[in-house]
């Protein structure tokens, strides 16, 4: 009984809601907003080299090192290229390793002052071959920019000098989509004498 009551009292408080709700709400257009992302197939491609601008709160490097000030990620839709790059005070050393759905590029002698620097960036909803990057910070003035990919790639590192700052940037071109099968080789199991028809 008292289940019965409690179902039909929520019903009718769910119904009048929704009733109440319908009747305040008001949908008004949105006034002194571009429109120029309509477009299907994004528009928005990320951040630009040239549109990088004064990092914030710039911090001088000791010498011989260099600061990375910011992270950025764009995809250029003419190309089909994803790009991971890393605007920096100075020119940096770094080496490259790479695994079948992972790069991972090690600056040596850098440094970064801001905890923005090293929060995930998740790009998975731009179309190309980069799913998510990280900065990370390792021992010995080490970072590493870790790239995880949504299938395999060769990258193509390239370090560009755009007044007054150098990028580093880790370009992933259009290609044929393939996964890598990773093997696995399975155990038999010896179940016995099994008879379907039983």
């Amino acid at each position: 009984m008292r289940s019965t009551t409690l179902v039909a009292f929520l019903l009718l408080t769910l119904v009048g809601s929704d009733a109440l709700a319908q009747r305040r709400l008001v949908v008004r257009p949105a006034r002194n907003v571009d429109h120029s992302d309509r477009d299907p197939y994004l528009p928005y491609g990320g951040v630009t080299l040239s549109k990088g601008g004064e990092p914030p709160k710039p911090v001088q490097a000791p010498a011989g090192w260099v600061n990375v000030n910011w992270p950025g990620f764009r995809y250029v839709r003419d190309t089909g290229t994803a790009e991971v790059f890393l605007q920096m005070s100075g020119t940096p050393s770094y080496k490259v390793k790479r695994s079948a759905y992972r790069v991972v590029v090690k600056l040596e002698k850098t440094q970064a002052h801001l905890r923005n620097t090293f929060r995930p960036v998740i790009t998975r909803h731009f179309p190309g071959a980069v799913s998510r990057f990280r900065v990370r910070k390792r021992k010995n003035g080490e970072l590493w920019l870790d790239i995880r990919l949504r299938y395999a790639r060769k990258p193509i590192v390239q370090v560009k000098n755009i007044s007054p700052y150098t990028y580093l940037v880790v370009s992933f071109p259009r290609g044929r989509q393939y996964r890598i099968r990773r093997v696995r080789r399975w155990k038999r199991r010896r179940i016995g004498n099994v008879n379907p028809n039983k």
